[in-house]
């Protein structure tokens, strides 16, 4: 027994050790990308102080020298003041906007997402419900004429209820995509705060 034991603590030892090499690469990596996107941003926004303005974009096709995880950790190398950023993808070009303050299209942002839940469940009420008062007279009379089991309507009339809110979310989503509001995020990949790393 006691040899087992020592055979598999060597080999933990072994796993943790892996596991301490693996995060001090990625960690050394991340540092590498950090100094990178320190050199890239500076010359934006030094500009962006210099003449007052509140947000500035960056386009670049190459991502290798760009990590979204590790853009707080630049900015606050950078000194910067920035508050939120946002990444989007158009045509395999991708623009990082960087705003000083909260910008209104936050906003709309939520309003958007708000939007499309709301979109939702009146599609679904609308749906759902007439749905299952024209399915409960035939899955009664299914389950009566095929089975004395008083589960089989209860499963039927649940499928059918997720049916109804699958399909009612699918055609939300459809109507949804055609109005302006999802038209203007709907190159975003990220909108987020960025987080003051010290």
């Amino acid at each position: 027994m006691f040899w087992l034991g020592f055979l598999f603590g060597d080999e933990n030892r072994k796993l943790k050790e892996l596991e301490r090499s693996r995060k001090q690469r990625e960690l050394e990596e991340e540092e590498k990308k950090v100094s990178i996107m320190v050199e890239d941003f500076e010359p934006f926004l030094t500009s962006m102080e210099k003449e007052g303005m509140t947000e500035t974009s960056v386009v670049f096709s190459d991502c290798s020298r760009f990590s979204y995880n590790a853009l707080p950790k630049a900015l606050s190398k950078l000194g910067s003041k920035i508050a939120y950023t946002r990444l989007e993808k158009e045509k395999g070009t991708f623009t990082l906007t960087l705003y000083k303050n909260r910008p209104e299209v936050i906003s709309r942002l939520y309003s958007a997402i708000l939007l499309r839940g709301l979109l939702w469940f009146v599609i679904a009420m609308m749906m759902v419900y007439p749905l299952y008062f024209v399915t409960h007279s035939g899955i009664d009379l299914f389950s009566t004429t095929f089975s004395n089991s008083f589960m089989l309507p209860i499963l039927l009339k649940s499928l059918v209820f997720f049916f109804g809110l699958i399909s009612s979310n699918a055609l939300a989503g459809l109507i949804f995509k055609h109005s302006k509001v999802a038209k203007e995020f709907e190159n975003t990949i990220h909108f987020d705060k960025v987080e003051q790393n010290d």
